[in-house]
């Protein structure tokens, strides 16, 4: 995509035609397209490469929340190696393999509902999607996930299968996965540089949908 991107955003923001006021922005890091919440941009090389070496050393501290399908154990690690997934249609749909780099996640569940659970994630290593691997192998795939998952919305009648046609509605229509916390040393030297993204409005409004049905709990209204 060569519009509506981030960068391109950012280019619009900061570039300039005049040389002592050009800022050339750059990208620390990336998330998945569709995976809302915090992503770091920088404005000058310098700044950018002791990003790269923060990321590279693994000082900086990512967590993630994602609203899974079923109700997983209330904490977890999960530790198997990522790899390109062997006879995919595109190079970028990944999967466990043995001779794949070694990855780790562990995991808390913060809520749990009828038939999901919304789970809290520290990535400690930084494999291609391997949040929605290491979720997809364990059988709790993120919710609207099209490489791992189902990619199909999340609708209410999901929550609530008695529900009438005429009641239906999308609760959420993208990958249910939020990049929430990140913490990791100022990258010029200010000490701690500590971030949260709270969640957006349509993961909160699909919780707040799905806490309609609890497990043993509420019926639908």
């Amino acid at each position: 995509l060569r519009h509506g991107t981030l960068i391109n955003k950012l280019h619009a923001r900061f570039r300039d035609d005049d040389p002592d006021k050009d800022r050339v922005p750059r990208l620390g890091h990336r998330l998945d397209m569709d995976t809302s919440g915090i992503v770091l941009a920088v404005l000058d090389r310098f700044t950018d490469a002791q990003v790269t070496d923060l990321f590279t050393r693994r000082t900086v501290q990512k967590t993630y929340l994602a609203l899974v399908q079923g109700r997983p154990p209330a904490e977890g690690e999960i530790d198997a190696p990522i790899g390109p997934a062997l006879g995919a249609e595109t190079d970028i749909h990944m999967g466990i393999r043995p001779d794949g780099l070694p990855a780790r996640t562990t995991f808390r569940v913060r809520e749990t509902f009828a038939r999901h659970a919304l789970v809290e994630l520290d990535l400690h290593t930084g494999r291609t999607h391997q949040l929605r691997v290491h979720l997809a192998h364990i059988g709790h795939p993120i919710v609207c996930d099209h490489l791992y998952g189902d990619c199909r919305p999340l609708l209410a009648s999901t929550v609530c299968p008695d529900l009438a046609p005429s009641e239906d509605r999308v609760l959420l229509a993208r990958l249910g996965l939020h990049a929430h916390h990140l913490v990791m040393p100022h990258p010029a030297g200010l000490g701690t540089l500590d971030l949260t993204s709270p969640l957006p409005s349509d993961l909160e409004a699909a919780l707040a949908s799905l806490r309609v049905l609890r497990p043993g709990g509420v019926a639908c209204s």
